[in-house]
């Protein structure tokens, strides 16, 4: 067992207590699927050997990557790429008044998600993926790890999808929903192919896989605040910049002597974790990064 295990470990027990840390060892050394209550929730999730369960569970319950500060305004949570649930059980005890809907394509993922969600009235787990549109996908990658199975569209067979735009309208109550996207990739179709759904997201908590630069020329056309929080980007998405009336050269508004910030280009780098930036503002990158390099 190596030292940063044991330091986790120590952690663990410090955060959640003995029972806790002891059940992850368990599935970790043990190699035995378990039930863990996290401190301050009411039921516990499954946690299954073999799999990244623990990682993202730990992500989520101890290191609580998904809490935003707009507890009080989202009122529909579209968790897209919702693997296990672990991110529907957070949102729920966070945002107890919304509705959280979870889209997982993979059928062994869905079974758990199934478990883990059951006790909570305002989640509904859905057996599809999200699209551009509605399709039909399969699974690319069916050997990897369940939590990264990437998306292609097929003509026939497969995994049935719902389109982004037809469902952000069903649920549309004005920019109240947040949405929450880990696809593994698929991101870019939403991004690019799609239509106006993000006029009525409030916030938007994604992780960006090789696709940053069509992701960030799409979100060029939005007003937003963005801060880092783990392996996510989380945008509170503002006044689309189409609906801002144009302004007086030097960027002085005619009629008042308050300056405002002209639009930025799109950035083509995930922003500078330490720092929180307006999406109207210029974001500092990385001076390099061969990962990204093509995308710019």
């Amino acid at each position: 067992m190596d030292r940063k295990y044991i330091s986790n470990f120590l952690r663990l027990t410090l955060s959640q207590g003995v029972v806790v840390a002891a059940k992850f060892f368990l599935v970790k050394v043990f190699k035995r699927d378990t039930w863990v209550r996290f401190r301050g929730y009411e039921h516990p999730v499954l946690i299954r050997a073999g799999q990244p369960d623990p990682f993202v569970a730990w992500e989520i319950f101890v290191k609580e990557e998904y809490k935003t500060p707009m507890t009080e305004s989202i009122r529909v949570i579209l968790d897209m790429g919702a693997n296990v649930g672990y991110a529907a059980v957070f949102f729920a005890k966070h945002y107890p008044d919304a509705k959280i809907i979870c889209f997982e394509p993979s059928s062994d993922n869905y079974k758990t998600l199934l478990l883990n969600t059951k006790p909570y009235q305002n989640i509904e787990a859905v057996n599809k993926g999200v699209w551009s549109k509605t399709t039909r996908v399969d699974i690319a990658n069916p050997e990897a790890e369940s939590w990264s199975y990437q998306l292609v569209e097929v003509a026939a067979g497969g995994i049935e999808c719902v389109g982004i735009d037809e469902l952000v309208q069903q649920h549309a109550c004005g920019g109240r929903i947040m949405a929450k996207i880990d696809i593994e990739g698929a991101e870019e179709q939403l991004f690019t192919e799609a239509g106006s759904w993000l006029d009525e997201i409030g916030c938007l908590q994604i992780e960006v896989h090789n696709c940053w630069k069509p992701v960030f020329d799409t979100l060029a056309k939005y007003d937003y605040k963005a801060h880092i929080s783990g392996e996510n980007i989380v945008l509170q998405m503002q006044t689309k910049l189409s609906e801002v009336k144009p302004q007086a050269p030097d960027s002085v508004a005619v009629g008042s002597s308050q300056a405002v910030s002209s639009p930025r280009p799109a950035p083509a780098f995930i922003p500078t974790p330490a720092r929180t930036v307006s999406g109207r503002k210029r974001i500092n990158t990385p001076a390099s990064d061969s990962e990204h390099q093509s995308a710019s």
